[in-house]
């Protein structure tokens, strides 16, 4: 009887596991160049020139070098090497990236070894002198309480 339930309560585990990393296989769901985001914040016209100014003008469009990788569902340790391997691929093949922003406005939930794997990023994103943002745009799902410790390299 006892083994039957060892055997039931460890294929529910894999079965889950298995449910949780087809359903986000991919845990980055768009990869967004910031200069076509648009803001909702008034800004004062200095500011919106130096974000606008193209480099065809002579300037330098600061968001040109800013990337924006919009995460979804559930953060953990079946989909966080995974994560970890797609980071590593756009550090190595973005050559004019100066900020990446990690949006987990779409993410329910983290667990310890997802959030070990971000530590990874952070270190990853250093060596390429890229600075790491974690960012949450709604106040529901995980506590960002660890955000404050992702600094620009």
């Amino acid at each position: 009887m006892t083994n039957g339930l060892e055997v039931g309560a460890f294929l529910s585990v894999c079965v889950l596991t298995l449910q949780m990393s087809r359903s986000f296989a991919k845990p980055i769901r768009k990869r967004i160049q910031a200069t076509t985001l648009r803001s909702s914040r008034f800004r004062p016209r200095a500011q919106r020139d130096f974000l606008s100014k193209p480099a065809e003008e002579g300037g330098d469009n600061v968001l040109s070098s800013v990337t924006v990788l919009q995460l979804h569902g559930t953060y953990f340790f079946a989909n966080a090497s995974i994560f970890l391997q797609e980071f590593d691929t756009i550090l190595k093949t973005s050559s004019m990236l100066d900020c990446l922003i990690l949006d987990f406005t779409l993410v329910g939930y983290i667990d310890s070894s997802a959030q070990s794997t971000l530590a990874s990023c952070l270190r990853m994103a250093r060596g390429y002198e890229v600075a790491l943002v974690l960012v949450r745009g709604s106040k529901e799902g995980f506590a960002c309480r660890f955000v404050e410790y992702f600094f620009a390299p």
